[in-house]
């Protein structure tokens, strides 16, 4: 799911192969983006709210017209024939016929499925992940692609840009987490040290700090200039899922299946405080803007809203009936 950045549409992915984009305010359905041929993993839009892009497991990524849901182009080889999409048919509705990709789909983005993709901060390229042990950086502008990621060992959980657009920053089930030049495609940083897994890795607001979670039930805090391990996080009791910083960069999140969040100082690793009340694994973490409350999700349905500052509970969503595999927050 992924709210656009004026918060008044929200884009959700689907294993109907669809992606769809709904009025916030009115809950109704503005348009239906067809043409994936297989479950669609993610969606994001970009910085401007202009465009959106997907990733499949049909092994490809797309973008795509916010506002016409018209498919622009699909990311593969440059090389390959009829890059664009040439889709002539501008037609909003969400008729359930309509397929807003007449292109004939030839030509794959990666060797595996598609897992994520995501905008840049100043949405001139693209990253999109692969279960074929890749990352790739593409051109918004063109569709071509400028780099492959490649050197792990296993494949991806998250791939992300620096805030200042150079670099890339994956995590992987190999244990390591790696920082790559996103213009070369060189490894610039190998982050060795977890045991197990790195479900995720985060840049800190300035880029200077990076945070990984692990399978090993630890977060790592690390320098982005260096690549060498700052301090290490103990104190969950099964796999960390998530870990980011707080907007200020003063302390770190991380979500664990030990059915607790955690709130730590990044400065000296200090636990502040333990958000405890969920029913099972706590799998998604988010900061609001304002930096004192924060949002999980987790296995038991539900997803709960904190005052990060005493460890109260302020709300709690209810109404799923299943899993909350994605929780994103509306800016405004």
């Amino acid at each position: 799911v992924a709210f656009s950045p004026d918060g008044t549409c929200l884009a959700t992915a689907s294993m109907d192969c669809t992606v769809k984009v709904w009025d916030v305010e009115l809950g109704t359905c503005l348009r239906t983006l067809r043409g994936h041929e297989d479950f669609v993993r993610s969606v994001a839009f970009s910085p401007c709210g202009g465009m959106l892009v997907t990733a499949s497991e049909d092994r490809r990524a797309k973008l795509w017209d916010s506002a016409s849901g018209n498919c622009l182009r699909n990311l593969r080889d440059p090389k390959a024939a009829d890059n664009n999409c040439n889709n002539n048919n501008n037609d909003n509705s969400n008729d359930n016929n309509i397929n807003n990709d007449s292109s004939n789909n030839s030509g794959y983005s990666h060797d595996g499925a598609v897992w994520s993709a995501a905008f840049s901060p100043d949405g001139a390229q693209i990253v999109t992940m692969s279960d074929d042990q890749r990352a790739k950086v593409w051109d918004t502008s063109t569709g071509a692609s400028i780099c492959t990621l490649a050197g792990h060992s296993g494949h991806l959980h998250s791939a992300t840009f620096s805030p200042d657009d150079l670099q890339v920053l994956t995590s992987s089930a190999d244990s390591t987490a790696r920082l790559w030049d996103a213009r070369a495609g060189d490894c610039l940083h190998s982050l060795t040290g977890h045991s197990a897994h790195v479900r995720s890795a985060s840049f800190s607001a300035d880029g200077s700090q990076i945070v990984t979670a692990s399978a090993d039930g630890t977060a790592k805090l690390w320098s982005s200039r260096t690549g060498q391990c700052v301090r290490t996080f103990l104190g969950h009791g099964d796999v960390v899922w998530a870990a980011i910083f707080t907007p200020g960069g003063r302390h770190i999140l991380t979500a664990s299946d030990d059915r607790s969040a955690k709130v730590w100082e990044a400065e000296t690793g200090a636990c502040t405080g333990t958000l405890e009340g969920h029913q099972g694994g706590v799998r998604c973490i988010l900061c609001l803007p304002g930096g004192s409350h924060v949002v999980t999700a987790s296995l038991d349905h539900t997803a709960k809203v904190w005052d990060m500052n005493t460890g109260e509970l302020v709300h709690h969503l209810s109404g799923h009936t299943a899993l909350i595999r994605a929780v994103d927050v509306r800016n405004s």
